[in-house]
């Protein structure tokens, strides 16, 4: 059995703003920190978007350096707050589909994951197009 771990919607912003009240980068070092010392024999962490809130590359750039303290494979993907372009530079291992979507197949023990894009970039929704269609 593969044990996985999925953190979704962290919504990290310029460090020292509040979202809703809560500090996005201290709530990361707490799922972090918890991570570490409960689920250290996890095989993969996939963090599903949100993010960021509000896209700032240096947001970017610290959950990056944040997710390099977990002690088993990361994966990152975008929400409809992570624009591919931003992401991809500050992620350039997380690969781009013919058509630039954020979209994949990771292969593990366990069976696959289908990792799929459904960012529409301008909206807070997601979409499904015939292009994602046809890569699915």
């Amino acid at each position: 059995m593969m044990k996985i771990i999925q953190i979704t919607d962290t919504h990290l912003m310029q460090r020292g703003t509040e979202l809703l009240g809560l500090n996005p980068y201290e709530r990361l070092d707490a799922c972090i920190a918890s991570i570490i010392e409960f689920h250290a024999d996890a095989e993969l962490c996939i963090i599903t978007g949100d993010l960021t809130d509000q896209a700032h590359r240096k947001a970017y750039q610290d959950f990056r350096e944040i997710l390099q303290q977990l002690p088993m494979l990361f994966h990152p993907l975008v929400g409809n707050h992570d624009p591919s372009k931003i992401f991809s530079e500050v992620f350039p291992e997380v690969p781009l589909d013919k058509d630039g979507f954020v979209q994949q197949v990771l292969e593990t023990p366990a069976g696959n994951f289908l990792f799929l894009d459904t960012v529409e970039h301008g909206n807070h929704w997601g979409s499904f197009c015939e292009k994602r269609g046809a890569w699915l």
